[in-house]
């Protein structure tokens, strides 16, 4: 990964990821990891390295990536597909992009941050090349 220098790999259970992924992001900071599955294929495939930014100012947007909270403490990265709203809150359906994929619905806060920027074999591709 010599893109990104100071990278270091770690190989932590998967509480511990959930745990560093929404403290390192609720520090402003971004979160790199290893893509494992194939819910996102082919936009992330399975070893890709995934780079997430906090949500900061710029807001979520239809078809942006996003790493959020699922189930029982665990995350999941998928698509934004719909948005919708509850009372006063934003409401927002994620799917990944395989085929058959099962479509969540979640709420904004459950949100980490947004993928921007996948490696695989050794080269960098933006995936947030829209306007803010």
């Amino acid at each position: 990964m010599a893109s990104h220098p100071n990278t270091e790999t770690l190989r932590v259970e998967t509480a511990q990821f959930c745990s560093l992924a929404k403290q390192t992001l609720d520090d402003g900071q971004d979160f790199r990891f290893r893509a494992s599955g194939q819910s996102m294929h082919p936009t992330i495939q399975d070893g890709d390295v995934v780079t997430i930014v906090p949500n900061g100012e710029r807001g979520l947007k239809l078809g942006d990536i996003v790493m959020h909270r699922c189930g029982r403490g665990g995350l999941a990265v998928h698509r934004i597909i719909r948005t919708g709203s509850r009372g006063l809150g934003v409401l927002l359906y994620t799917r990944g992009d395989a085929f058959g994929a099962d479509t969540e619905l979640i709420e904004e806060e459950d949100v980490l941050g947004r993928v921007t920027e996948i490696e695989r074999d050794g080269r960098n591709h933006r995936l947030d090349r829209h306007k803010d």
